[in-house]
């Protein structure tokens, strides 16, 4: 991604979505981005739906904007998760949405539905080799069209 601050078509607010920002590879990769951005004068806000763990260092001007719920099965979480995507999106009104991970990034572009947003979705594994279900696979092929990138 390269978004230059001041382009026309972007502005410069931009919001992450991730289930955690634990020691995995996306997360280091959204750590990375999110510091980048911020230094760069961007107003940056990841939203974490699974997870508070942060493990990477990240710029005390980034918000963290907590979705996450104790105990509580993810399928009786998803109306919550939908609600509270689609209101913080509302909320800070970020110029650019970046998602990471497939069953996030399904649920970011289903929540995010109608609001005409560029968001760009990113997968940091090989979706042929990572256990995806039946729902996951159906979810990608029918949403992932509508994202920007």
């Amino acid at each position: 991604m390269n978004f230059t601050r001041g382009k026309q078509d972007m502005g410069n607010k931009i919001l992450f979505i991730s289930g955690g920002m634990g020691c995995g590879g996306a997360e280091r990769v959204i750590s990375i981005l999110a510091n980048h951005y911020s230094e760069q004068g961007w107003d940056v806000a990841i939203l974490l739906m699974l997870s508070k763990e942060v493990a990477y260092p990240l710029d005390e001007k980034i918000r963290i904007i907590d979705l996450t719920m104790r105990r509580r099965s993810r399928i009786r979480t998803l109306p919550r998760w939908l609600k509270g995507i689609r209101k913080t999106v509302k909320m800070i009104d970020p110029d650019v949405i970046v998602s990471f991970v497939a069953r996030i990034n399904i649920i970011t572009l289903f929540s995010l539905s109608g609001l005409h947003k560029k968001i760009i979705i990113s997968e940091r594994n090989d979706p042929y080799c990572d256990g995806r279900g039946f729902l996951t696979v159906a979810g990608t092929k029918v949403l992932y069209p509508y994202a920007y990138k």
